[in-house]
């Protein structure tokens, strides 16, 4: 559960949650000398995010369209989204990285819109057929146990646990990326560039699909579907501290 609150017009929104014996109580941070000095050190209105990257990303669900920075204050251990608490005692400045956002279509109507990735799964474990539209004229029919499409921030994570391809930071592009794939065999990841617009039709349609978009559910048991994915007007902003630049743009992460 998150909770959220204003601090000298920040958004802070943070997360209760505890992990086995590492019983972090954010609240107590929140009323702690270092992070208020912290709050001073700002130069700009941010929306802060204290947690995890399931934090960050419900987060952006609910504040993606107010054109305000994130900075994200890792409490978890490991983070893709979000920084290291040191960063709170050090005077740093930010620099503000600019990410594209994605708007997800079901039937042709708008559902969602994400930052990491979409996931798409035929229910109860079945193999899924359906047909992708790639190039504005290219028809693959596939057969695969379930599909990511990823963007740079999401394939670090979700695409490194596939054994494909991770994209730089700075890249424009995303990835459509299988996961047991049927036919064709041992398709690799397919990169394409953000600008394109992806199109994807169910062709078993007795299978009901699942759609997740960064980790949230946006359809289930959907059969006669449509989909198409293709660059939103917004863009995402992350508030990186100078001292951390380096560790992101490499996706350098520690255990």
């Amino acid at each position: 559960m998150n909770w959220e609150l204003i601090v000298d017009g920040h958004i802070i929104i943070y997360s209760d949650y505890k992990y086995k014996s590492k019983q972090y109580n954010i609240e107590m941070f929140l009323e702690s000398k270092d992070f208020k000095n912290f709050i001073k050190t700002l130069d700009n209105k941010y929306i802060i995010i204290l947690g995890w990257d399931g934090t960050m990303l419900s987060a952006i669900q609910k504040y993606f369209t107010r054109n305000i920075p994130f900075l994200g204050i890792n409490f978890w251990n490991k983070g893709f989204l979000l920084q290291n608490k040191s960063i709170i005692l050090e005077d740093n400045k930010y620099t503000n990285k600019k990410y594209s956002l994605f708007d997800v279509y079901i039937d042709w109507e708008k559902k969602s819109t994400f930052i990491n990735e979409i996931n798409i799964s035929a229910m109860s474990g079945k193999m899924w057929n359906f047909e992708v539209k790639l190039w504005n004229k290219e028809k693959l029919q596939i057969k695969w146990d379930w599909l990511i499409i990823a963007t740079p921030l999401g394939s670090t994570a979700y695409n490194n646990s596939l054994w494909w391809p991770i994209l730089s930071h700075y890249s424009q592009s995303i990835v459509l990326t299988p996961k047991a794939s049927w036919e064709p065999k041992h398709l690799p990841s397919i990169v394409l560039s953000e600008d394109e617009e992806i199109f994807i039709k169910n062709i078993w349609r007795h299978h009901g699909l699942e759609i997740f978009t960064d980790s949230i559910k946006v359809q289930e048991n959907c059969n006669s579907v449509e989909i198409k994915i293709c660059k939103s007007e917004f863009i995402l902003q992350f508030a990186i501290a100078q001292n951390q630049e380096e560790i992101w743009e490499n996706k350098i992460f520690e255990f």
